[in-house]
């Protein structure tokens, strides 16, 4: 048997409102893959950053810097594997002093490429510098999945905010986001082979979207495989 190889797998999104997303390919895809990944004596590893990033006690500026820093590294540590997770939340937006500091401490071969991200939100920022970049695009094997917003038709008011933004400067800048993603990946060739829509659908039991979403997780499957 070959030396063993391990290879960690970048998760990008919002947070909150990706948890459903995350959770399955964190717990339920991940191990899956792994099992048929054992016998070439390969493990993958979810690089999830929802936990991990302690910023107690740290003012504002130092947990902004973190947190940059800890995303950019993530990413170079998980090469070539990049996750995009897109829905209807743009993100948290750095300061422009945050987002200078941060420009200044990538390697040099980033720092012309970022310019552009200046004012975008910390998930667009870590889509530019992990798969959309020439660099990533020359280097890097990324997926994008976008939850479709017919998944939201049946959430009821009260947590309807926790999934989409209600700020429609931000909800254009995600539709943006998504055309960029869709056109820059769609010139590698594949007929979307690298971006996926799919549908999710709302349990009024749990509150929560249905575990049941076969579609999903065959999706990531079978491009992972």
């Amino acid at each position: 048997m070959g030396k063993f190889r391990r290879y960690n797998v970048f998760i990008s999104s919002t947070f909150k409102d990706m948890d459903f997303e995350r959770d399955i390919i964190k717990f339920k895809i991940i191990p899956r893959i792994n099992q048929e990944l054992k016998n070439y004596n390969v493990e993958l590893t979810a690089i999830d950053l929802r936990v991990g990033i302690n910023t107690k006690n740290l003012s504002e500026v130092k947990a902004t810097q973190k947190i940059l820093d800890i995303c950019a590294q993530s990413i170079d540590n998980s090469r070539p594997f990049f996750i995009g997770l897109i829905g209807a939340r743009y993100g948290w937006i750095p300061s422009n002093e945050e987002w200078n500091k941060f420009i200044r401490r990538l390697p040099k071969e980033h720092q012309i490429s970022m310019q552009e991200t200046r004012g975008k939100s910390v998930t667009e920022i870590e889509i530019m510098y992990g798969a959309l970049n020439q660099y990533s695009l020359d280097n890097s094997n990324v997926m994008f999945f976008m939850r479709n917003f017919d998944s939201y038709k049946d959430i009821p008011a009260e947590y309807l905010d926790k999934y989409v933004d209600n700020d429609p400067e931000k909800l254009d800048k995600i539709n943006v986001l998504k055309q960029r993603i869709y056109d820059t990946l769609n010139t590698k060739g594949g007929d979307n082979d690298y971006v996926v829509p799919y549908s999710l659908r709302w349990n009024n039991e749990c509150n929560d979207f249905d575990d049941e979403n076969s579609v999903l997780v065959d999706d990531i499957e079978i491009i992972a495989n």
